[in-house]
């Protein structure tokens, strides 16, 4: 069977189709509608699948959408550069860069946040066909992995650590993620075939995919990251695995009202340092998001914290985005936060705190014992006081863990507000 899924992978990624552009020169090409399916090429032997989505707008240009599970992105700044075409993920630093042939779509994703050279070949073939081992399933039908799992990344090394594997399986589709202490690996999706499963995830930060075969009652797989990582994983079966709580994992030492400094320019491009608390701060229930305009995971707290902002700010809630971006160079750090206040219409402060880094962090908020992810989210009483330090962020990808948090952290907001 190995050899079966290594041949259908390598034949669906050279695939040659029907002509389905029409090409133009330089102008914008005329793209089939319909469903696609992108596949990029990790290494000889792993191809990450994706679900890719054309519709033609009424202006004639067009929407191009990548699909994980539930999440829909879709590209922003399509342009044709000589005879390529250029589509950018909106809130992170990467783009596909394709030909665009008779055959279909062929070049590559670059990950500019790794680097200028950081590319993986990528194709897009017309048809809704992901998963391509899905064809085999009439011959191996598909285990149970439906459920929580108690996983192991990088097991028996000093690097591992624990993780959640959350998963809703129907016939031979799986979706699904992996929490972890400082956060969950998002919308992951997949396909189980006889013994073995295949997810992955593509969403401009990260191109994530999991494989991993049932020996007994253990699921063990490797994990790849893009083309600059590939580990282990491990996972049994228990319905009542869990992590730390996330909540006792970053505390504050003291019971004197809670202050910071940062020496650094603000998304409002001035130089002058920003000072926590302050008038605007007085007397309000605070949330001060630890967070990079570059980390999903932030992006999926921003929106959240987005919502709980329209609810509650009336009776006092402020927030407060202290972002630690990618690279050295200050003004880069500025317009990536401005483009991510602009795309989300965030009307809260955002404070440009340096170069994304533990280290740094932990040195500016001095009065709490180590950062250890980005996001970490720090809720401040009326009172000036920390009221509890929320390591990572379990988002929508999780299901009913992120229903849990939301709920509880609606409830503890709502206690810190009626206090005067």
């Amino acid at each position: 069977m190995r050899y079966i899924a290594t041949f259908i992978l390598s034949f669906l990624f050279v695939f040659s189709g029907p002509s389905l552009f029409a090409q133009t020169g330089d102008a914008f090409p005329k793209i089939k509608n319909g469903k696609w399916t992108g596949a990029l090429l990790l290494d000889s032997s792993a191809l990450l699948y994706f679900k890719f989505d054309v519709t033609q707008k009424e202006d004639g240009t067009y929407r191009l959408t990548v699909m994980n599970a539930d999440e829909k992105i879709e590209l922003t700044d399509l342009v044709m550069k000589n005879d390529s075409l250029h589509a950018k993920f909106p809130f992170f630093n990467s783009k596909f860069v394709w030909k665009v042939t008779k055959k279909g779509l062929s070049g590559y994703w670059q990950n500019l946040q790794k680097g200028e050279n950081y590319r993986i070949p990528c194709s897009i073939t017309y048809g809704d066909f992901y998963h391509p081992l899905r064809f085999l399933s009439t011959f191996y039908p598909p285990s149970n992995i439906h459920g929580i799992w108690e996983a192991t990344f990088d097991p028996g090394t000093d690097d591992a650590y624990p993780a959640v594997g959350v998963f809703k399986q129907e016939g031979q589709w799986i979706s699904g993620t992996f929490l972890t202490e400082t956060g969950d690996y998002r919308f992951l999706e997949g396909i189980v075939l006889a013994d073995s499963v295949v997810l992955s995830c593509l969403d401009g930060a990260h191109a994530w995919m999991f494989t991993g075969r049932m020996k007994g009652d253990t699921l063990r797989g490797h994990f790849y990251s893009g083309k600059h990582w590939k580990g282990e994983w491990m996972a049994v079966r228990n319905e009542n695995a869990s992590l730390p709580d996330p909540d006792t994992l970053t505390k504050t030492e003291t019971f004197e009202p809670f202050r910071f400094t940062i020496n650094a320019a603000t998304s409002e491009v001035t130089s002058s340092e920003f000072n926590f608390p302050g008038e605007d701060y007085k007397n309000k229930v605070t949330i001060i998001q630890i967070m990079g305009s570059w980390c999903p995971n932030c992006l999926d707290e921003t929106r959240y914290f987005l919502s709980l902002y329209d609810k509650y700010h009336a009776q006092g809630l402020e927030i407060i985005a202290v972002a630690y971006e990618t690279g050295k160079d200050p003004a880069q750090h500025l317009e990536r936060i401005k483009q991510l206040q602009q795309r989300l219409n965030i009307p809260y402060q955002i404070v440009a705190g340096g170069t994304s880094s533990k280290a740094l962090a932990s040195e500016q908020f001095s009065m709490l014992t180590d950062i250890i992810s980005f996001p970490t989210a720090i809720f401040i009483g009326r009172d000036g006081q920390v009221k509890k330090v929320h390591t990572g962020f379990s988002g929508p990808g999780t299901g009913s863990y992120y229903t849990e948090y939301t709920e509880e952290t609606e409830r503890f907001l709502q206690e810190l507000l009626q206090e005067k």
